[in-house]
């Protein structure tokens, strides 16, 4: 029997830090972090290169929620006009 490709919590930070890795290096990055690359490690790249859809995300497609709420941010609450359920 083989190894699950993930085993541990360890595993997981080291996959998402692969990610957080790729948008640090891009120029138009949304975050840095400056110690995503490093977490990652050798361990990170094997996880993301069996991963079916690894390059489909280098790609951008992970970016495209929180860009899409960059540009339009939610709209206020509105006030509510008492206690519990508003009853008009």
């Amino acid at each position: 029997m083989t190894a699950p490709l993930i085993s541990n919590v360890s595993d997981t930070a080291r996959w998402v830090a692969v990610y957080r890795a790729w948008e640090t290096a891009r120029p138009d990055a949304l975050f840095r972090d400056p110690y995503a690359e490093r977490l990652a490690g050798e361990r990170g790249k094997q996880i993301v290169a069996q991963l079916p859809m690894s390059r489909v995300a280098r790609n951008g497609w992970l970016r495209a929620q929180p860009r899409r709420r960059a540009r339009h941010p939610p709209l206020p609450a509105p006030a509510a006009k008492g206690h519990g359920v508003d009853r008009g």
